[in-house]
């Protein structure tokens, strides 16, 4: 018995000097500089979109008065009786100078993994308010394309947010060229990563009438899925209202029918794609294990549970 507990415990001990050596190495990876990252991000809002040839919305928000000068992502909560939107964000970002044709708001989120389907939320690397286009293009609130300052180790990934579409994420790493980061959600369906472990939507993006792709409209609370609580707890009580709200899915500055019928039905049921909290694993006696990503591995980030020797 004393052999089996020696053996176990001298196993954890080499385990735990690996996990450390490793967990050393990643740190020190990171040690370099920040590289500057301009990002040239194409999308679509469903509900903004115009119909045509090409990838144009209506920008009805900014011509109405609308769109807030400071950056929408910070609500009082619970909003909409939801304590955590998935977009939620306190930054400072405010529009100083008008700028022309904004379609609305935008998170863009930057994520570093070694593959798409590992890029969980803990690997989020930078975040920031801006501002979409008619031609859906993404500009900062000075107009040009956003740029961040960032540390990363593997390859970048972007998120994008709506405070009434579901998040898209691209389906790999941002295409690299002299320094710009480039992804064009709008031209298939392929664009935007579908996560294998959820249901509902094939697609982080659908497919609109003139074949272009755009982010899913509907979810009003801001949970990351259209259920039934945005018809019936958001959709309702601000129905036949104006302004900028949060059952607007078409963005035309009002709470219509239209809204209901044309872009929360359809699109009921549906969820993000987005990849959420990271993984871990589960022994065979049924002990949980929280897990790091190291390389292209993944690796217990704490002690076995060797029990009572």
């Amino acid at each position: 018995m004393k052999t089996k507990c020696y053996a176990q415990s001298f196993c954890a001990i080499l385990f735990f000097m690996a996990f450390n050596l490793h967990a050393q190495e990643l740190m020190n990876s990171y040690s370099g500089s920040k590289n500057e990252v301009s990002l040239e991000i194409t999308l679509i809002l469903e509900g903004a979109h115009i119909p045509g040839d090409t990838p144009l919305m209506h920008t009805h928000l900014s011509d109405m008065g609308l769109l807030p000068t400071s950056q929408p992502f910070a609500p009082t909560l619970p909003y909409f009786g939801n304590s955590n939107p998935v977009w939620f964000y306190p930054g400072p970002e405010t529009i100083e100078t008008p700028v022309e044709g904004v379609v609305d708001w935008v998170l863009l989120e930057l994520r570093d993994a070694p593959a798409p389907e590992l890029a969980f939320n803990d690997r989020v690397v930078a975040r920031r308010a801006a501002l979409l286009l008619y031609d859906g293009s993404v500009v900062g609130t000075d107009g040009l394309p956003p740029t961040f300052d960032v540390l990363y180790q593997f390859n970048l990934y972007v998120v994008v947010y709506h405070r009434n579409h579901l998040a898209i994420m691209s389906s790999d790493e941002l295409n690299k060229s002299a320094g710009i980061y480039s992804w064009d959600f709008t031209q298939g369906k392929d664009k935007a990563y579908t996560n294998p472990e959820k249901t509902g939507n094939p697609s982080g993006l659908k497919q609109l009438k003139d074949g272009f792709y755009g982010m899913i409209g509907g979810d009003g609370d801001g949970n990351g899925q259209i259920q039934t609580q945005d018809k019936n707890e958001v959709w309702g009580p601000q129905s036949g209202l104006s302004g900028y709200l949060a059952a607007d899915f078409d963005l035309n500055g009002q709470v219509q029918t239209q809204d209901k019928n044309e872009i929360w039905n359809p699109n009921s049921g549906l969820a993000s794609q987005i990849p959420g909290e990271p993984v871990g694993l589960i022994d065979i006696e049924g002990n949980f294990y929280t897990t790091v990503i190291i390389g292209n591995l993944e690796w217990m980030a704490e002690n076995l549970s060797l029990g009572m020797c």
